[in-house]
């Protein structure tokens, strides 16, 4: 399958906004891209809600990307979908919101990257998370960049995948 017609689901960060350089791209890029607006504050049951959307898509994903608290979302996710992710800087060691997940029985290939100038989520604390989980195949990438990851270093590991 070319990566164009790859499935892909995007899920944003936090503050992000759900329409974005990042999934405008998708859209315009992917044959289909689920791109959620996702309201991490108010809604306690988004993991349940985005897992049902999810079994409800037309089409079967290949591929889960999040951003910070978007990437906790897409490895929590992953462990029950059975899917690779594209992780940028996520938020594995601190959830500023509880919301209520779970983790599945998959363990899956994650690429990693991390900004070695976040000051949100910081990088030494997110490689100790992820080397705590061993069971997942982890990796981990570096860029010098800071919490908010640039359309550019996006789509260069996108279009590695």
């Amino acid at each position: 399958r070319t990566s164009e017609n790859m499935n892909i689901a995007f899920f944003h960060g936090l503050e992000s906004e759900p329409i974005s350089d990042k999934s405008q791209y998708l859209h315009k890029h992917y044959t289909n891209a689920y791109t959620p607006a996702l309201d991490y504050k108010t809604n306690k049951t988004i993991f349940k809600d985005i897992l049902t959307e999810i079994y409800n898509l037309d089409y079967k994903l290949d591929l889960l990307i999040g951003s910070s608290f978007g990437g906790f979302l897409a490895f929590k996710l992953s462990t029950h979908l059975n899917l690779p992710t594209l992780l940028f800087n996520p938020a594995l060691s601190r959830q500023p919101y509880k919301i209520d997940t779970s983790t599945g029985f998959y363990s899956n290939k994650h690429k990693v990257v991390l900004g070695l100038t976040d000051d949100v989520i910081i990088p030494k604390t997110t490689e100790d998370r992820i080397k705590s989980k061993k069971s997942h195949k982890w990796d981990l990438n570096y860029e010098n960049i800071g919490h908010c990851t640039p359309i550019d270093i996006f789509t260069k590991y996108l279009d590695k995948i």
